[in-house]
């Protein structure tokens, strides 16, 4: 819980050397202290990350930033109740309490997430990158490994995701 509220202090210029006792000593340091590199089948962000970067050139640590969140927001509602419950245990290590609902506590992890990239001053949105809205259903498409024709329920909902994240 402490190196995510310290991470947006930390001087991103100079990862690799500690200056600090209390902050972390890289970006990974803070992600398993958070427990994130555990959570298993976050996967839809990754693959975000890899159709947006390779077809409009976003950075992957950027497209990370875009999508991490809400694509564990959006977990809450379509994720296995093992993999919600191992994002949920992510709000001990946080020091925030649990609901005692699973969706609710996975939801504000997705927000916590989100709070912490705006903190970093990272936020950006898919307009900024001249990704076309026209280009969502074929993302989302993509990113499900689906035909662009499919209109399922799982793609309107990662369309609606990349809406969220446009402007």
């Amino acid at each position: 819980g402490k190196h995510f509220k310290l991470l947006p202090g930390w001087p991103f210029g100079r990862l690799s050397q500690r200056s600090s006792r209390e902050g972390p000593n890289s970006v990974s340091d803070a992600l398993t202290v958070t427990n994130l590199k555990s959570v298993r089948r976050v996967g839809l962000s990754h693959v975000l990350g890899h159709k947006l970067g390779a077809t409009y050139h976003i950075p992957h640590g950027i497209t990370s930033c875009l999508t991490l969140g809400p694509v564990i927001t959006l977990k809450a509602s379509i994720a296995p109740l093992e993999d919600k419950e191992a994002l949920a245990r992510v709000l001990e290590s946080l020091r925030i309490a649990s609901s005692n609902d699973v969706q609710d506590d996975v939801r504000t992890l997705g927000t916590e997430i989100v709070k912490l990239v705006d903190d970093l001053g990272l936020k950006t949105s898919l307009s900024a990158y001249n990704v076309s809205r026209e280009d969502l259903p074929k993302i989302a498409a993509r990113a499900l490994d689906l035909p662009e024709s499919e209109n399922g329920k799982l793609v309107s909902q990662v369309i609606e995701l990349l809406e969220g994240i446009y402007d």
